[in-house]
């Protein structure tokens, strides 16, 4: 695959840049990318308007913004807030970086050129199957021979949320946010779907289903869930 130039478009100054520049090479390592990492500074209107600088940091692979913003006709110098499950961040997320960095690493692989994202969705063999065949298709049935379905669904969801809270802190999400998510809603998730397998004559597809269109629905808002933002009264 050939080597993606990447630059990192900032002012001087910018408080950001230099985190997000950090957070960028390391997610480039994990995903195994041959990535050419460039600073640009933009120091002038001037500047801005002529590289289309939406304000810093501004990250671009092959010329192409990562996360792109609406055309407009001014374009100055300035910091750049990205809207974020945390809410507005002046960098992008871990999680958003992995998203988009691996989209464009596939097309390239197979030989599309880099597009303005497209969030890809979730195919059947992805994690939803392999966790549901086992909470659903394996531990399920043994929980309820001993106790009912909403212990066993709260149960399930406890743990549930534990099993993403070390991914939730990689992605730097906060402690109120991964309380929400994975605590209370979690469960309540959790419950519903075990609710729905025991009245669809115990389908592990059902649950398949429910799961994958939670993972995909809070993605096809912008930037990877931006509004998306479970309530929380630590906000």
């Amino acid at each position: 695959m050939p080597t993606v130039r990447v630059e990192v478009l900032y002012f001087d100054g910018c408080p950001k840049y230099v985190a997000a520049t950090r957070t960028l090479q390391v997610v480039l390592s994990e995903l195994g990318m041959e990535a050419k990492v460039e600073l640009v500074a933009v120091n002038s209107d001037e500047e801005a308007q002529r590289l289309r600088f939406p304000g810093s940091p501004t990250i671009r692979a092959d010329g192409r913004d990562l996360f792109p913003t609406p055309e407009r006709e001014d374009w100055r110098v300035g910091c750049r807030f990205y809207a974020t499950p945390e809410g507005l961040l002046g960098t992008p997320t871990v999680q958003m970086l992995k998203a988009t960095l691996h989209e464009i690493g596939q097309q390239r692989t197979a030989g599309l050129e880099t597009p303005v994202r497209v969030r890809h969705i979730h195919q059947p063999g992805d994690e939803a199957v392999g966790e549901e065949a086992g909470w659903m298709g394996y531990v399920v049935d043994p929980m309820q021979d001993r106790w009912s379905a909403l212990t066993t669904g709260i149960v399930l969801g406890a743990v549930w949320g534990v099993f993403h809270a070390i991914p939730d802190i990689q992605a730097n999400h906060g402690p109120a946010w991964i309380a929400w998510q994975h605590g209370v809603y979690a469960v309540a998730l959790r419950i519903l779907i075990v609710s729905l397998y025991n009245n669809t004559a115990k389908s592990v597809f059902a649950a398949v289903i429910v799961h994958d269109t939670d993972n995909v629905s809070w993605s096809l808002f912008p930037n990877f869930g931006s509004h998306y933002d479970p309530p929380s009264p630590g906000r």
